[in-house]
């Protein structure tokens, strides 16, 4: 008989778990402490300055210390009986510890609550409305902020109680300490139970809270193709096999504790309604992601259900791990194109009338044209250069520093008259003033040999340039 009654509410208690408070922020508690070191008698204590949430002093009556540093954003919880002390003597050698845990403690931090598997989305690990939310007992510290939206869950009780609070005496403790800024937005909802319900009804402005704190802990895909799942910040690595919305939940959840949870394989899996009524498994591998383990949980959980009568809506796999395919998915595409551009030159020329043996010897010919034409001027790839100084003086000239490689031809260019140095344009006060030069006397004899070779000269014609344009 009672057998029979177990049977007939579990599809009603599926969804309906208890959620525990997880920070524990106890005075003796070593990881709360900087190198695990708990404080000793006469010890010098060291809160951060931007604690910003309670810690609990020794639940014993007396306790004695050399000096505390308080935070300034923070709070201490001293036992209701006891008495802390501070040593007059002081030492050199006294010991040091400090706390190291800083920042709030928020209600949509997914860590700070215990959840099922690693399967279970981001959203669903906090509190559901259907879940009862199980604070620290009476005689420990805790220290919470609440959403800054409202939420609603199914009841609110002490670790060290059996019974939850009503609804009375949970609006009651608004007005604790033990809640950050007066946020009191958790409230108590109308269902008592439901079947075949969603964890939280879709609401953005806590999706959005919740991932505030969790993308920056994303970090980077592990597989090819990660799913969005819906309530889930990051990327999701794993398999999804989604199921149409008749299904019961309870069913659904016998057949994969069947098939995935008596098989060994290092899976775990969430059951779960959608904000779309479609049911869905998700599965994720616990131990290091290959692939092939989810594929296969996925494949025979997908046979499994179809035998009990359960129409499978699809099967949804992330692949491969990225992190021994993430070089051939880089450059996959990129030879693939040059593969394809090269068939399709093979079929093209030969529709034009080019036979292989002319479209291999212009590639070769080209090629070799290029590559003679870089031997042969490798100036092409890097010149020489030389930097010169221009100083802002009146008729001054500037001598250009020729690179090693061409002094000897500038040597045999150049005239002894010149010796390398020209005229700076820039700062010359001539600049613009030509020479006066005789370039033919007319009040001598001229005669015609003369008159021709003075014609003939290119300065002749320079000087006769330069008078038209003044």
């Amino acid at each position: 008989m009672i057998r029979l009654l177990v049977l007939v509410l579990h599809p009603y208690l599926v969804q309906s778990l208890e959620k525990y408070w997880l920070p524990d922020l106890e005075w003796q508690t070593a990881g709360n402490w900087e190198e695990g070191h708990v404080p000793e008698e006469d010890s010098h204590v060291i809160f951060p300055e931007e604690m910003r949430h309670a810690a609990g002093f020794p639940i014993r009556g007396d306790f004695r210390l050399s000096d505390v540093h308080l935070p300034r954003d923070g709070s201490l919880v001293l036992p209701a009986k006891g008495k802390l002390e501070l040593s007059i003597r002081k030492s050199d050698q006294q010991k040091e510890a400090r706390w190291s845990r800083t920042g709030e403690l928020p209600w949509a931090d997914t860590n700070n609550w215990n959840y099922s598997s690693e399967a279970v989305p981001h959203m669903d690990r906090i509190p559901c409305f259907t879940d009862t939310m199980v604070l620290p007992a009476r005689n420990k510290t805790f220290s919470i902020r609440l959403p800054r939206h409202e939420v609603q869950v199914k009841g609110v009780r002490l670790a060290n109680e059996r019974e939850t609070f009503t609804s009375l005496e949970w609006k009651s403790m608004k007005r604790n300490h033990e809640f950050v800024e007066g946020y009191f937005t958790v409230r108590y909802g109308d269902l008592l139970s439901c079947k075949d319900c969603e964890c939280q009804s879709k609401k953005s402005e806590l999706w959005k809270e919740v991932c505030e704190i969790e993308m920056p802990r994303c970090g980077l895909s592990v597989c090819a193709y990660p799913l969005k799942v819906e309530g889930h910040c990051c990327l999701y690595c794993g398999a999804r096999v989604s199921l149409s919305p008749t299904v019961s939940l309870g069913t659904v959840e016998d057949a994969v504790r069947e098939t995935v949870g008596q098989s060994g394989m290092q899976v775990a899996w969430y059951v779960r309604k959608r904000w779309n009524d479609e049911r869905e498994i998700l599965l994720v591998e616990t131990g290091v992601y290959d692939g092939l383990t989810s594929a296969k949980a996925a494949d025979m959980l997908a046979a499994r259900i179809r035998d009990y009568g359960i129409d499978v809506v699809s099967v949804e796999l992330t692949g491969p791990a990225l992190l021994d395919s993430r070089l051939p998915l880089t450059l996959g595409p990129f030879f693939g194109m040059a593969v394809l551009v090269l068939i399709f030159m093979m079929i093209i020329f030969p529709y034009y009338g080019y036979s292989y043996r002319q479209v291999s010897q212009s590639s070769r010919e080209a090629w070799t044209s290029i590559r003679e034409r870089i031997r042969s001027d490798p100036s092409r790839i890097s010149r020489p250069f030389g930097f010169a100084r221009f100083e802002n003086a009146t008729d001054a000239n500037v001598e250009l520093a020729s690179s090693p490689g061409q002094d000897d031809v500038e040597d045999q260019e150049q005239t002894s008259s010149t010796g390398g140095r020209f005229t700076n344009p820039l700062y010359s006060s001539k600049r613009g003033v030509p020479e006066d030069k005789t370039v033919l006397n007319v009040e001598g004899t001229v005669t015609m040999a003369s008159l021709r070779d003075t014609v003939d000269n290119d300065e002749f014609v320079e000087a006769i340039e330069t008078d038209l344009k003044d």
